[in-house]
């Protein structure tokens, strides 16, 4: 497939979208999110806007197999099964809530038939550790899980999931365009060759990149339509899938051990697994961080509530734009140990600067978060004008 038509394909992805998004706003009655004590919208929003999403993203696959190289193998099948049947748990919980256990459940069983199905038993964290067999099976489940759950749990703020979401899959597909021009002097491995793979997984991931936007333009503040669950399970799973797929995973095709340590390894490619965990992580980091305190606290895990971050620091009169670009900031420091990755240092350094840039991270997250809970339990707000002083 040539620029141009891959230039097109996201344009129709984008367009698409934004016409689905545009329509499903006109019918907030279809899947209607009614306003709690935790909301902050304040009428009623459709959570329809997945469908804006999926439809352009298996479109525009389709038109990828039938007019380029990128074959219906055994990965890109269970892309689209999984997608599909994931987008269905969301849209049944988006019309009957189900209680979390009977949601988990499906899940599990989800991401064993998908990571049994469409990926090897092999798991490289930058080719430093490596996992084979069902210690790989493990991770792979677990990591899907936890794309899935907490990219639901971020979608709680206009805009906030889409525009995480948007950045995560621009800068993948950047990542597998990247990786082209290397791949290319390397054989052929089956019936396509795997520079191929990684241009046409790109476009796939720049379509659903432009499908995020489409939709992101009518959920900014005011919000005039939500993704809902069917949206935020659906970017999950395919962000944490196509993670778990880059590189090729067949560093150590032969060796029988479980466990691999190799403290010499050579650069990564620049689309791994440790490329999307940074990609990942200020969705990792919030998400994860609450889990932890509520654990801590002795709360309900499953029980909703509003002490991420981002309720937080819209509780104290932020509004969702300078939210959004306060943590567009923090997407722009958390992107700087991903250029080790690009310019192709050694594994142990782009480890050593991950740990300390994530370690940081969280700590300083730790910190705003827990001096906000304590600024809004006394009712003394920071830096914080005096006409928003109220809002919690």
């Amino acid at each position: 497939m040539q620029l141009s038509s891959q230039v097109l394909l996201v344009l129709f992805s984008f367009m698409l979208s934004f016409i689905i998004s545009g329509l499903l706003a006109q019918f907030p009655r279809f899947l209607p999110d009614v306003p709690n004590e935790r909301s902050a919208h304040k009428s009623v929003v459709s959570r329809g806007g997945g469908i804006a999403i999926i439809l352009p993203f298996l479109t525009c696959i389709a038109l990828l197999v039938a007019f380029s190289p990128l074959q219906l193998g055994v990965p890109v099948v269970t892309l689209i099964i999984g997608s599909t049947i994931i987008w269905i748990v969301g849209l049944v919980d988006d019309a009957i809530s189900q209680p979390a256990l009977p949601r988990l459940v499906i899940q599990v069983v989800l991401a064993l038939l998908v990571v049994t199905g469409g990926l090897p038993a092999l798991w490289s964290a930058g080719d430093l550790f490596v996992l084979q067999g069902w210690p790989a099976r493990l991770v792979q489940v677990f990591w899907i899980l936890l794309c899935i759950n907490f990219f639901n749990f971020m979608d709680g703020l206009d805009g906030l999931a889409g525009f995480q979401a948007l950045i995560l899959t621009a800068a993948a597909g950047i990542l597998l365009l990247m990786d082209y021009e290397t791949l290319l002097a390397q054989p052929p491995r089956g019936d396509l060759h795997p520079a191929i793979f990684f241009k046409m997984m790109s476009t796939v991931l720049f379509s659903l990149s432009a499908a995020i936007l489409g939709f992101l333009v009518w959920n900014l503040a005011p919000a005039r339509i939500f993704m809902g669950d069917n949206g935020s399970y659906l970017l999950g799973f395919v962000t944490g899938y196509v993670s778990l797929l880059f590189p090729f995973a067949d560093v150590y095709p032969d060796s029988d051990s479980k466990f691999i340590f190799n403290w010499n390894a050579h650069p990564p490619a620049a689309a791994g697994w440790i490329s999307f965990l940074i990609l990942f992580f200020p969705i990792l980091l919030d998400a994860g961080l609450t889990l932890f305190k509520r654990l801590l606290g002795g709360h309900n895990i499953f029980q909703a509530h509003r002490n991420h971050f981002f309720q937080l620091l819209h509780r104290s009169g932020r509004s969702p734009m300078e939210i959004l670009f306060f943590l567009a900031c923090i997407n722009g420091v958390l992107l700087l140990p991903l250029w080790t990755s690009v310019i192709r240092v050694e594994s142990r350094i782009t480890l050593g600067l991950l740990i300390f840039f994530l370690t940081l991270a969280s700590s300083l997250y730790f910190i705003l978060g827990r001096s906000l809970e304590m600024a809004l339990s006394s009712k003394v707000l920071p830096f914080v004008p005096r006409r928003t002083r109220s809002l919690h």
